[in-house]
């Protein structure tokens, strides 16, 4: 199953501070929220969990060209770049599907 960079927002944190330590911890990034992108947010409903509902946030952020990915493999074992709406796999989770296609709804 695939996933998109996140983590939990710890108590005393904002959004910037969340955002910013995601992209360091999860891809080696340093980032610059001048021009994050709002993509919406999704109640995630869990089938297993009764008395559980997440409720995520997700933001496009640019990076500079020069940016270097480093992926954290504490984090994830591979990665995949989407360029295209049509290369979203089958197999992800609902959440990171809603947030991909908002993104190239908005980039078209």
């Amino acid at each position: 199953m695939g996933t998109l960079p996140g983590l939990r927002m710890f108590k005393g944190e904002d959004i910037p501070d969340v955002l910013k330590r995601i992209a360091a911890d999860e891809l080696g990034l340093e980032m610059d929220l001048t021009n994050k992108i709002f993509l919406g947010q999704y109640v995630g409903k869990f089938k297993t969990e009764h008395s559980r509902h997440d409720l995520s946030t997700g933001y496009m952020i640019k990076c500079s060209t020069d940016s270097v990915l480093k992926v954290n493999s504490a984090h994830f074992s591979s990665f995949k770049l989407i360029r295209f709406e049509n290369e979203i796999p089958n197999n992800i989770g609902a959440m990171y599907a809603f947030y991909l296609k908002n993104y190239f709804k908005l980039k078209n």
